[in-house]
């Protein structure tokens, strides 16, 4: 995401001199941002509507009470809690690009007058 987003603010800068329709591109950037944006939403609401939390915070009560442990299985806890943890990090990232495009695209776009798409900090 990072490369493209910088080559594109470094052609916006090239392009700086030529007259071009800019209403249509910025029109276009919007729903590029726009689509990735929705993506992140759509993620985020299956990973909050999903079973997973529940079920580790199930697996962690039932792992500190006085249930026999031998017969469950910890690696599968395991797995599921760095699936979790990867999950999360992953939107982090995320976030964080969505962030830094979002900045890039202020300070490329604040010489034209556009102003900011988005501000808004993805929740985990």
């Amino acid at each position: 995401y990072i490369t493209t987003v910088v080559e594109w603010c470094k052609s916006l800068n090239r392009d700086r001199g030529t007259c071009t329709n800019t209403k249509e591109s910025i029109q276009e950037q919007s729903w590029s941002v726009a689509t990735e944006l929705e993506k992140i939403r759509r993620f985020n609401f299956l990973v909050e509507n999903s079973n997973i939390p529940s079920r580790i915070s199930t697996v962690g009560r039932n792992l500190s009470s006085d249930i026999d442990t031998g017969s469950i299985s910890k690696e599968v806890f395991l797995a599921e809690d760095v699936s979790i943890k990867n999950i999360t990090e992953s939107l982090e990232k995320t976030s964080k690009f969505i962030n830094d495009i979002d900045s890039l695209l202020a300070s490329s776009t604040k010489h034209a007058g556009v102003k900011t798409i988005s501000r808004k900090v993805v929740r985990l």
